[in-house]
């Protein structure tokens, strides 16, 4: 491995070394097409193998993991979190053309919604709207609730404590949907159904795991998906969805998009709040709903046939003895006896088409959206990397 002492070292292996072959061992021939297609797609890989093999960035990592592992939320820290998503979402919005605000959104859904910030900006930004959060008990929450929604909604806004895998997979038990009920007097509940009669015009995806070390790669998708499930079920004609979504380009992730992009007019990426700089993961905007209620069927259909295959594969990893043992699901949806070993590639997808049609729709539009997401991603861990470096000079 070149010598890597300063920014300056990063920036001349990056821009006159090519990147290590070892790289490509682990793509399919899909994903070799972003490497091959996209500089800025070799350039975050390359970046990203310098930074994770680094000693002092390894060092870094055991320091602020024993840190957060050891730390308890202030109200304080809680307040600079939710700050933090609530600039997200104004930035999310500013890059929509203000498409969240101003009335615009009447009835939302956030999935997912500690410590609060997103649902706080909506309900200010539009007086007269009505919200829901779901977020996972604060025992098992990496970030506590806070009160400051509920207080500024006051009669328009209930956070209620469901953890959301577990709510998909009950729907999807029942061979339904996860429909989530909230009438003007906040009337809250949840049943399983085909379609949701009194829709939200807004769907927040915003759940993803946090401080939470490594992550199975089939819990990360089945959290996803369960929200996509429910964002299906429950969006309303000409609606509207944000979802927190992996860019590193699976062939599950272009599947997701192509059906995405299927069902709703318009379907932008960006990256913003310091939760996802570093990350490989954006937020995918996506407005216009416009599936048909057979479409819905269709794709609902399929989205819970892929959540059975990961509970299946949730199901293998503790009888093989696996260390993520997260007790979620429905006990009873595995069959007894069932052995498989899986991997994303064999994930059931979505879009109701062959992998090679689905990857020759949806590649160059996947390409596109991505590489300013690789882009940001590699300029935001190139300014981690320099600090660390020389936290002096700032890694001049």
């Amino acid at each position: 491995m070149p010598a890597v002492l300063l920014r300056n070292d990063v920036d001349r292996i990056i821009s006159n070394e090519e990147p290590p072959i070892s790289l490509t061992h682990n793509l399919n021939s899909h994903e070799l097409f972003f490497w091959e297609h996209s500089i800025q797609h070799r350039r975050l890989l390359h970046i990203k193998h310098l930074f994770r093999t680094h000693p002092a960035v390894d060092a870094q990592f055991n320091e602020r993991s024993n840190k957060y592992s050891q730390s308890s939320y202030t109200e304080t820290m809680l307040l600079v979190y939710l700050r933090s998503y609530e600039r997200a979402f104004v930035e999310v919005n500013r890059a929509n053309a203000g498409c969240f605000d101003g009335g615009r959104v009447r009835k939302f859904l956030d999935l997912g919604c500690s410590p609060g910030g997103t649902s706080y900006w909506l309900l200010k930004a539009n007086r007269d709207a009505i919200g829901l959060g779901l977020t996972l008990p604060d025992e098992e929450a990496k970030f506590p609730m806070s009160g400051k929604p509920a207080a500024i909604g006051r009669k328009r806004y209930l956070v209620r404590y469901e953890n959301i895998i577990t709510l998909a997979m009950g729907a999807v038990a029942e061979g339904l949907n996860p429909v989530v009920k909230l009438d003007e007097d906040l009337g809250y509940g949840v049943v399983f159904a085909d379609l949701n009669d009194h829709p939200y015009d807004l769907v927040i995806a915003g759940a993803f795991p946090t401080l939470e070390g490594q992550i199975p790669w089939w819990l990360r998708v089945q959290l996803l998906l369960s929200q996509v499930l429910i964002i299906m079920s429950n969006v309303a004609p000409d609606g509207a969805c944000v979802v927190v979504i992996n860019t590193k380009p699976f062939m599950w992730v272009v599947d997701l998009i192509g059906m995405l992009r299927a069902s709703f007019l318009s379907v932008a990426a960006c990256k913003s709040g310091r939760f996802h700089a570093k990350r490989s993961s954006c937020y995918i905007v996506c407005r216009g709903f416009r599936a048909t209620e057979q479409d819905v069927r269709d794709y609902t259909s399929r989205i819970r046939a892929a959540l059975q295959h990961l509970d299946h594969v949730a199901y293998e990893s503790r009888l093989d003895g696996g260390e993520a043992d997260t007790k979620l699901g429905v006990p009873g949806v595995v069959p007894q006896g069932l052995r498989t070993a899986s991997g994303y590639e064999d994930l059931p997808l979505l879009s109701g088409q062959s992998a090679s049609s689905i990857f020759q729709a949806q590649s160059r539009f996947v390409l596109d959206l991505f590489e300013p997401m690789w882009d940001a991603q590699f300029a935001a861990i190139r300014t981690e990397f320099a600090g660390i470096l020389s936290p002096q000079t700032g890694g001049k």
